[in-house]
């Protein structure tokens, strides 16, 4: 993927999942999951799939991963997610 295609769809990604309520989602007092809007809930998720899809990841599949607290050890103050795809990422947990 070339580097101005990455920033691009990165500046993107951050401008659409962190929107206004950026400082919000990380606060442990404050759980995005009772304190945003329904509007704000399936902004988020549209917004996770727009990006999906403009990094030509949504025909073959990809996974989400979210840190949140302290347990998972979340090293940035405010809910986001990672996506991973494009190629065979193999089983979630090793049996």
């Amino acid at each position: 993927m070339a580097d101005n295609f990455r920033t691009d769809i990165l500046e993107e990604a951050i401008e659409l999942i962190n929107g206004d309520r950026n400082n919000d989602y990380g606060d442990p007092l404050d759980d995005f999951s009772t304190t945003a809007t329904d509007a704000e809930i399936a902004g988020f998720v549209r917004a996770v799939g727009h990006v999906a899809r403009e990094m030509g990841l949504v025909e073959t599949g990809y996974r989400l991963l979210a840190n949140i607290g302290i347990d998972a050890h979340q090293e940035v103050p405010h809910l986001h997610v990672h996506i991973f795809g494009g190629k065979p990422l193999g089983p979630m947990l090793i049996r």
